[in-house]
């Protein structure tokens, strides 16, 4: 699975690609963002949102062209944190994604370990595959995404 680009500058899977290789895409990345000398250096890779989340202890300066453009090469949104930055944003994403009800400390973790960390996120997601990551019906889950994009709509509205 590849994602790409749309020409409105969306990201959209390309199923019909399954050439996936971590280990190849991880030293893609960080040769693209110039972070191979950054000795810890992190990829954590979310394939249901087609995000690579790029972690180090030491601040590295990066453009948003960097990210862009690695992103692009390496057909992955990629976004980078410092490690801390990176928890913060885990806890942040664990008390956002409670708002739902059906959504409990457990579930929110779970969401965050598969890479979902805005209610955004949540509703991008199909049923059918919330479901799996949360071991919920199908009914349940639409009506968790439905909760959240009424959430959503709530706060951009205010």
């Amino acid at each position: 699975m590849k994602w790409t680009w749309d020409k409105f500058g969306y990201i959209t899977m390309d199923s019909s690609s399954t050439d996936r290789d971590p280990v190849r895409d991880r030293e893609l990345i960080l040769a693209l963002l110039n972070m191979t000398s950054v000795k810890d250096a992190k990829v954590h890779f979310f394939p249901e949102l087609g995000r690579a989340v790029v972690t180090s202890t030491e601040t590295v300066t990066l453009t948003r062209d960097d990210r862009f453009r690695a992103g692009r090469e390496a057909h992955w949104s990629v976004e980078y944190y410092t490690e801390s930055d990176w928890i913060v944003i885990q806890r942040k994403a664990e008390v956002e994604l409670e708002r739902v009800d059906a959504l409990d400390a457990d579930a929110a973790r779970t969401l965050i370990q598969n890479g979902v960390i805005t209610l955004d996120d949540v509703a991008v997601l199909s049923p059918e595959r919330l479901a799996e990551l949360l071991n919920i019906d199908i009914q349940a889950a639409d009506a968790i995404i439905e909760q959240a994009d009424a959430i959503i709509a709530t706060d951009n509205d205010e």
